[in-house]
């Protein structure tokens, strides 16, 4: 997809408020996640439409041990507001693919 841009983290066990910076016509296109804990365990997520705080959430995804997603959205997710992440437990890495045009 020409024009998306992407923010990722390695070992990530922590929220990450505002990963994305709020822009008109922010998109959100997809993301690549795969459970990393040292003990393979569960892992579980959300992505936010705004901060930590306040966010709508726009999808949440939970993981096996050792399993690993990739999801697009080609038109993509409106997201005007910034792109949050919560992560409900777990250690993963994960990158969050966006676009504003």
């Amino acid at each position: 997809m020409p024009g998306v841009s992407y923010v990722s983290y390695t070992a990530r066990s922590t929220d990450a408020d505002l990963a994305v910076a709020a822009a008109a016509k922010l998109r959100c296109h997809g993301f690549s996640v795969r459970e990393t804990a040292v003990t393979a365990g569960r892992a579980g997520f959300r992505l936010l439409n705004g901060s930590l705080a306040s966010g709508e959430m726009f999808l949440t995804i939970a993981l096996a041990p050792d399993e690993s997603r990739l999801e697009s959205f080609p038109a993509g997710l409106e997201v005007p507001n910034g792109i949050s992440l919560d992560i409900d437990e777990g250690t993963m890495d994960i990158a969050i693919y966006y676009a504003s045009p």
